[in-house]
């Protein structure tokens, strides 16, 4: 039997569930210790030098909701273990802890600026965040309370999950050839006619959306460097350090030519928060803070602030060009503007002193601005307020669900939804129309916030909606977590699946940044399933391309 899988067997073969044996070591905690004890060090320090700075009522209220929202994430979440029998559903409420209450707090600073800065609505976004906050976390204690980890539903799901061989981890070889399955979906979606990335469905042809689905296994080849988390016995071997940074290069090259700052980001983020959830549960190891991680880190840190967000406010600056020029046009466009620091200069200032009635700038690094923006959630309850409970905002938010199914099960069902119409727009755009009135707005996929929508179609009833939702995804993303036996040859105790580890970035960011209440439930219809699907298609892809590899060489 392969070592790599010999504690995996289907449960249907008379295995016991798999649980986690014995006490837990102390060295598994340590990281987790230390990163809660200096967090909160952190978290004071900012809070008091946002008000030491910064002054006012609305700056206290925020910093004050903050600090209460950190206690929770520190009293109710950063527990060992929730980690290791919960691990994936806790990312959930670990990710909305981080991106609403710490790194606003830290990062507004760090850029001169008060929590506050910007928001018309400090008040109200700070009582819906932590609200929000509150539904997660007893929804997650009911969810925890009524599935445990031997229970009869995950045992099933999971026996069904390891008989597909979602839990065999792949070969370093399998790995590479379904990153460039990935990349062959970039290349595709980018230079063969599919570069808008605010398109929706309705209007990508059916190979465009197989395109832009195949994009989250570009980034598989990062986790070669984590293989601790979905193998249970890793060999080891040479990290190739440099095929990554070669490979890093060229998704960064794609993403110029495809005019997607996110395409490079959201993988590096993906393997950066996979690497922390295994700091989190002692996979790596807790001795980080030498001087050659240090250095990296410091130059990581001055990528991301310096050269990288330049490179991303160039690439919004020539995004006007890229439904004309060719991607080599596109290319060239981006590395002239990103020289012209003037220009990116006047560009930052004209974002800043923007007179629209539609204003997102909260960070002025654009990579913040994509993991913590509290402004969408100031907008929508700016637009929120002006329509208060909205019926076409209801019809719209219930539509939009119903709209992930295929237009042939809608018809034997009975529900008549205009599928064309609900997909041309997103959920910002439409609070906005219902508040502005002006059509000419549909179609501009504006970045919406739950709590603005939500409060427009069913007002403070959205909250229990959310618990309703979230609850569901704890379930989902439990599955693809196996707890395994502690060994006297030393078995890992918690092996998560590569589908659930392509989805950190989702994980973490889901839960502040969903539009609506409906993301959750779409999410749950059909979302989980296709990545599912597209990722026991890759494998089995793979797995076939490796051995007519072996046989010929």
């Amino acid at each position: 039997m392969n070592p790599a899988t010999e504690n995996i067997l289907p449960l249907s073969q008379g295995t016991a569930a798999p649980t986690i044996i014995g006490k837990t070591s102390p060295a598994t905690a340590v990281f987790l210790v230390s990163f809660k004890k200096w967090v909160r060090i952190l978290m004071l320090l900012a809070g008091a030098l946002q008000l030491v700075f910064f002054f006012d009522n609305e700056n206290l209220f925020a910093v004050s909701t903050v600090l209460a929202g950190w206690f929770l994430t520190d009293k109710f979440v950063l527990r060992l273990s929730y980690l290791q029998n919960y691990t994936l559903s806790t990312l959930l409420l670990l990710g909305y802890g981080i991106t609403q209450f710490l790194l606003p707090t830290v990062f507004t600073l760090v850029e001169g600026k008060a929590l506050v800065f910007n928001l018309l609505y400090p008040y109200e976004v700070f009582i819906h965040s932590i609200l929000a906050f509150l539904v997660f976390i007893i929804t997650h204690q009911f969810y925890m309370h009524w599935v445990k980890p031997e229970s009869l539903a995950r045992r099933a799901v999971q026996g069904k999950l390891i008989r597909l061989k979602f839990f065999k981890p792949p070969t370093n070889r399998e790995l590479w050839i379904m990153g460039f399955i990935g990349i062959f979906g970039l290349v595709a979606m980018y230079f063969f006619g599919n570069r808008y990335s605010g398109v929706e469905d309705s209007e990508r042809g059916g190979a465009a959306k197989i395109f832009q689905s195949l994009k989250p296994f570009a980034y598989l080849p990062y986790f070669l460097l984590l293989r601790p988390l979905f193998t249970p016995r890793p060999e080891r071997f040479k990290v190739p350090t440099w095929s990554i940074l070669v490979y890093t290069v060229v998704i960064i090259a794609i993403g110029i030519a495809g005019n997607s700052r996110g395409t490079f980001m959201v993988g590096v983020s993906t393997a950066a928060i996979a690497y922390f959830v295994g700091l989190l549960l002692g996979k790596f190891s807790y001795k980080i803070f030498n001087f050659r991680n240090i250095a990296m880190a410091s130059i990581a840190f001055w990528m991301i602030t310096g050269p990288l967000s330049d490179l991303g406010v160039a690439m919004v600056v020539v995004r006007g060009q890229r439904s004309t020029a060719s991607n080599s046009e596109l290319m060239s466009s981006t590395w002239e503007a990103f020289q012209d620091k003037e220009l990116l200069s006047k560009y930052k200032i004209a974002a800043l002193a923007s007179i629209t009635d539609w204003n997102e700038h909260y960070f002025d690094n654009i990579f913040l601005s994509r993991f913590c923006n509290l402004k969408f959630n100031d907008a929508s309850l700016e637009n929120s307020g002006i329509i208060g409970v909205d019926e076409r905002m209801r019809k719209f938010t219930v539509d939009r669900v119903f709209a992930i199914l295929p237009g042939p099960v809608l018809s034997a069902a009975g529900i008549d939804v205009d599928k064309d119409f609900v997909v041309s727009a997103s959920f910002g755009d439409y609070l906005y129309f219902r508040a502005k009135g002006n059509s000419g707005s549909l179609g501009g996929f504006r970045t919406g916030h739950f709590a603005g929508t939500g409060m427009a179609a069913f007002g403070w009833w959205y909250l229990l909606f959310l618990g309703i939702g979230v609850f569901g995804l704890f379930f989902v993303f439990d599955m693809f977590v196996l707890r395994l036996p502690a060994t006297a040859t030393g078995g890992r105790k918690i092996y998560i699946c590569l589908a659930g580890l392509l989805s950190c970035y989702f994980l973490f960011t889901t839960l502040a940044s969903a539009e609506s209440v409906a993301s959750h439930f779409s999410y749950l219809i059909r979302g989980w399933l296709q990545l599912m699907f597209l990722y026991w298609i890759v494998y089995f892809i793979a797995r076939r391309i490796n051995l007519i590899f072996k046989k010929q060489y």
